[in-house]
């Protein structure tokens, strides 16, 4: 059993103000990653420890996907998955949820784009928009991963993808330019 952390103590009910405190739920969308070690392994425990918190309720899950690494550091190839999540976290809350998530996994301070055993990042919260030196939602680089968009296209549902016009189109565009993803599991 996973012991939950100091931002989501095991007291805390269901999401919600009237169950334990936090915001009024939101819809919010995680990607998840992982090049080192038992990659599915470390995929698997983001995706429990998402769900252990009370405070987090996952509500659907992508395939895995595999993708070549971007950023030009010479690594083992990526899993990648998006989970869709109804939260009572606040952004900044979820965002110190995530790390903690990464730390518990064994990640630790690295080289940017480099080799990490779980990467999880706030795509989108809601319909908000935050600009802040630790926090940008949407996340700025995700139109530009093919890996996210794959696998966040399956966990949209049809009135959200209205509001995300053109997904198709820039799925085949990043396919044409060179990116490629493969499907490494469908049930995860």
């Amino acid at each position: 059993m996973v012991t939950p952390p100091p931002a989501c103590p095991p007291k805390v009910g269901p999401i919600g103000p009237k169950a334990g405190g936090g915001v009024t739920p939101v819809v919010a969308y995680v990607a998840l990653g992982s090049n080192q070690g038992t990659r599915l392994s470390h995929l698997k425990s983001g995706r429990t420890l998402l769900q252990g918190c009370p405070r987090i309720r996952v509500v659907s899950v992508s395939s895995v996907y595999q993708s070549s690494p971007l950023g030009g550091v010479r690594q083992r190839n990526f899993l990648n998955a998006v989970v869709k999540i109804r939260t009572g976290f606040s952004p900044f809350g979820l965002l110190f949820f995530l790390k903690w998530i990464e730390t518990r996994c064994g990640r630790k301070p690295g080289k940017r784009w480099g080799p990490r055993p779980l990467d999880l990042d706030l795509i989108f919260y809601g319909r908000t928009g935050i600009s802040h030196p630790f926090l940008r939602v949407p996340h700025p680089l995700f139109r530009d991963r093919l890996f996210v968009l794959e696998p966040f296209k399956e966990v949209l549902d049809k009135a959200s993808s209205r509001a995300e016009p053109g997904l198709n189109r820039r799925i085949a565009f990043l396919k044409a330019q060179g990116q490629n993803v493969t499907l490494y599991r469908s049930r995860w």
